[in-house]
């Protein structure tokens, strides 16, 4: 009877043992487990810090804004000159109406082309865009306006659109070449354009045209003088030129 007591002593002392055996490897695996959290928090955490460190401050943002926006006027203007180059109208060379195109009016050059294919195109609308009229201009052409019979003033309409009607009448279809152009400074330019008509057996009627231009608002335009409307003056009334 003794032995079998301490039999069942013997056995319950094992099962102790072994239920807190398992309750300690239990407890040393969620250890561990928490501190593998704890452990890749830690590395989170520093990360953040690092690439916090790494983040550009406002000055650094603007720095970084600034050069982008330079960037982008560079491109701008060199692919402004890109286009300035591939123009018809050259030195040196005629070019034939038939070539002349709209290259807008980002340069002196280009608002001359444009001119030019308008006319010949008969594009008053463009023409109209590609005009400045100064005070004294307008004021002449006003003048102009208000002489004529009530049927030429509904046609005309306006006064850009009559300068822009006999702009296209006086450039010839034949070819054309640049004299010269000079920028005389950021929103002003001067140039000489050679005129020739289209016709090889017609008498030479090589003519150069000089003419003024003034930038606004990032577009080039023809600045229109007095003496032009004179010559309209004297064409509506049929005068002979002096």
């Amino acid at each position: 009877m003794k032995k079998l007591a301490a039999l069942f002593v013997l056995l319950s002392t094992v099962a102790i043992w072994g239920g807190q055996r398992a309750v300690g490897a239990k407890l040393e695996a969620d250890l561990h487990a928490r501190r593998a959290a704890l452990d890749e928090r830690d590395a989170l955490r520093r990360e953040r810090d690092r690439l916090r460190q790494l983040e550009p401050v406002s000055a650094m943002w603007q720095e970084l804004r600034q050069t982008g926006a330079e960037r982008e006027r560079l491109q701008t203007a060199l692919a402004a000159r890109e286009r300035d180059l591939a123009s018809s109208i050259a030195r040196g060379t005629w070019t034939p109406f038939g070539q002349w195109q709209n290259r807008g009016q980002s340069s002196p050059h280009h608002a001359i082309e444009t001119t030019l294919w308008a006319a010949a195109n008969g594009e008053t609308s463009s023409l109209i865009g590609l005009l400045h009229l100064p005070p004294a201009t307008r004021v002449k052409v006003k003048a102009t306006l208000a002489r004529l019979s009530p049927e030429a003033r509904i046609r005309y309409g306006s006064a850009e659109q009559l300068i822009a009607e006999f702009t296209a009448k006086t450039i010839p279809l034949g070819q054309a070449q640049l004299g010269w152009l000079r920028q005389t400074g950021p929103d002003e330019a001067t140039a000489c354009v050679l005129l020739n008509q289209a016709d090889p057996q017609a008498p030479s009627s090589l003519n150069a045209t000089y003419l003024t231009l003034q930038r606004a608002n990032g577009a080039w335009r023809l600045v229109v003088p007095v003496a032009a409307i004179d010559r309209i003056d004297r064409e509506l009334s049929g005068s002979p030129p002096p």
